[in-house]
């Protein structure tokens, strides 16, 4: 048997979402709301029992409940027969609500769990990306992603699957039932119910499907907004322009909450119709039973049956019609997280990463006929051609999208270059030699990144306490000029600088990145304008810890300050991607126009 393409989507992303484990444990609910199904057609039996002793005593002896208590306990008054008859009844009746209190329970605590390992396994996907993805996505959807959408995904949709699925089997146990008492009766209420439920579900299905798009990107927005208004809060201020914020936020908030009612009173309506649909039913049916077994006392009987067995049944009937919505309405969470995961397993290898052997680095980095675009922009790097020497110091400069971090993110094995081919000594830079490349080599950026902690922690990153070298971490920071900062915090290296380190000032968050590389024992140490917030005596001071390790690493130096690079062994002049010139500094100034250009630039009008 086919099914529709909605319905075979939805079982894939499914799949790749949960692990074999989860699929298990939720199949082990269907199991378990199966057996749930059966108590409750008991208890319907056996309240329609007492309902029939209640109506009609002369048929109890054809009813097999009151003809089993009557053989069983064989009462002497009809007030002993009622009290078992409805000992029965209540003892059902709890034994019924024990046990689906015991299926919801375990229906969430297994759901709910969900929210966990989809979550852990969604970052840890993202963690494994190639580092070009992060070009390509804003930072606010993988937050949103891994919060807002594992919560919608979790409790929204993976939970109305299991309801959905839970109330079909009951529903199918409670149509059954009634067929069984009175199969007209049972068909009536099917085709006024079922025809109405299938023509919701089909108006529903397009319309929710869109609006649950439109929900995501305004989501989206939102947290951009609010990720941007406190980014930029001193620009904010400076400017003046807290309204233009302001008003963006509420634009789209008033968006969100106009879209919020309509989706639920989408889900709300078709309640109200289909208790119309029922009661319709079930007056079409008590007319039946009239008409043809003659007498209302005679179908009062089985219509009680009916409109028990509805009572049970309507507002079942209205959450499959609510949770379908809501399925399709949750479609475009499942989908983004689904593209995410597709790739089974990939997230484990960043997990689950052994120990690795630091590439060796003896002879020389070389780079031949590189080229690299990015997904908006060709040529970023065209035809480079490059060898460093091991030991030797290098510095890159050029202007403003000349190339100069692309090359470096080429070198390092972050970016796998478009063309051409990287080599350390006689090892191509290709995937199997990424991991153990990353272990042999530093770098510095130009925004240090620092987490809410410790100095220390920041100076180590990435490692627990009992993973720390205190004694490297203590001189890593003399090395980096800490020395001071240290002493003005009230608990040294243990003290908690703050998100992003805003309490430090942007020299001081430099010197903590240049520590973390120091910490790195490393082969190759990359400076991408990582003194460029500091004053020219603490760069000096930073420079020379660089230089007394000259000849021991190698060091790769971007900067747009000249002087930053003009001790170094050689430099790079890079322009549109490419090189235009190598040489010492005074080689560089007297025959290089591009160097020329760069130091007209730095030294300002008429000088």
């Amino acid at each position: 048997m086919m099914f529709p393409r909605s319905i075979r989507d939805a079982i894939s992303e499914v799949g790749v979402i949960l692990s074999r484990r989860d699929q298990a444990r939720l199949a082990s609910i269907v199991l378990a709301t199966t057996a749930l199904a059966g108590i409750e057609v008991a208890s319907l039996a056996t309240i329609a029992s007492f309902m029939l002793l209640v109506t009609d005593p002369g048929q109890a002896g054809d009813n097999w409940i009151l003809s089993t208590i009557q053989s069983q306990f064989d009462p002497t008054s009809d007030i002993i027969y009622a009290g078992l008859v409805g000992g029965v009844l209540i003892l059902s009746v709890v034994l019924r609500n024990i046990i689906a209190a015991g299926v919801t329970w375990y229906r969430l605590s297994v759901v709910e769990g969900l929210r966990e390992t989809v979550a852990s396994r969604l970052l840890a996907s993202y963690l494994s990306q190639p580092f070009s993805f992060f070009y390509r996505i804003n930072s606010a959807t993988i937050a949103k992603n891994v919060t807002h959408e594992i919560d919608d995904f979790v409790s929204t949709y993976m939970n109305g699957i299991v309801l959905l699925a839970s109330d079909v089997i009951v529903s199918g146990a409670i149509i059954l039932f009634m067929i069984v008492q009175s199969p007209g009766a049972a068909l009536i209420i099917l085709v006024s119910t079922g025809a109405l439920a299938g023509t919701v579900i089909v108006i529903l299905k397009n319309r929710l499907g869109q609006m649950g798009h439109t929900h995501r990107k305004l989501n989206e927005t939102r947290l951009k907004l609010v990720n941007e208004s406190i980014g930029s809060i001193k620009e904010i201020r400076l400017l003046r322009r807290e309204r233009y914020f302001y008003d963006l936020f509420s634009r789209t908030f008033r968006r969100l909450t106009d879209l919020h009612v309509r989706y639920q009173l989408m889900l709300e309506s078709p309640r109200y119709i289909l208790e119309v649909a029922i009661i319709i039913g079930l007056f079409s049916v008590f007319a039946t039973l009239v008409w043809t077994s003659g007498s209302i006392a005679q179908a009062a009987p089985s219509a009680a049956v009916i409109v028990l067995a509805c009572y049970r049944l309507t507002p079942i009937a209205h959450r499959i019609v609510n949770t379908f919505g809501s399925l399709r309405f949750n479609t475009a969470i499942r989908t983004a997280i689904a593209e995410v995961l597709v790739q089974r397993g990939r997230e484990l290898e960043v997990l689950e990463r052994p120990p690795v052997t630091p590439l060796p680095f003896r002879d020389r980095i070389t780079m031949t006929a590189v080229g690299f675009d990015y997904d908006n922009r060709e040529g970023a790097l065209k035809e480079i051609d490059l060898t460093i020497r091991a030991g030797e110091s290098v510095g890159i400069v050029g202007r403003s999208g000349a190339g100069k971090t692309t090359l470096v993110d080429v070198m390092l094995g972050l970016l796998e270059p478009t063309s051409g081919s990287v080599w350390i000594d006689d090892r191509k830079l290709d995937a199997t030699a990424h991991e153990s490349w990353s272990a042999s080599v530093a770098y510095v950026p130009q925004f240090v990144f620092l987490t809410d902690a410790s100095l220390a922690h920041n100076i180590a990153f990435g490692l627990n306490d009992d993973e720390i070298d205190r004694d490297l971490v203590e001189d890593v920071a003399h090395l980096a000029q800490l020395d001071d900062l240290i002493a003005q915090l009230p608990d040294g290296l243990d003290t908690v600088i703050g998100e992003g380190g805003n309490r430090l000032s942007g020299g001081q968050r430099q010197r903590i990145g240049i520590a973390r590389a120091f910490y790195q024992d490393c082969a190759l140490l990359v400076l991408d304008e990582a003194t460029s917030a500091l004053d020219t005596v603490t760069e000096s001071a930073i420079q020379d810890a660089i230089h007394a390790r000259r000849g021991l690493i190698t060091q790769v130096v971007i900067a747009h300050r000249l002087t930053t690079v003009k001790e170094c062994d050689r430099i790079i002049v890079m322009d549109a991607g490419r090189i235009v010139a190598t040489g010492d500094y005074e080689t560089l100034e007297r025959d290089s126009p591009h160097f020329h250009a760069l130091i007209n630039v730095h030294a300002g009008p008429g000088k």
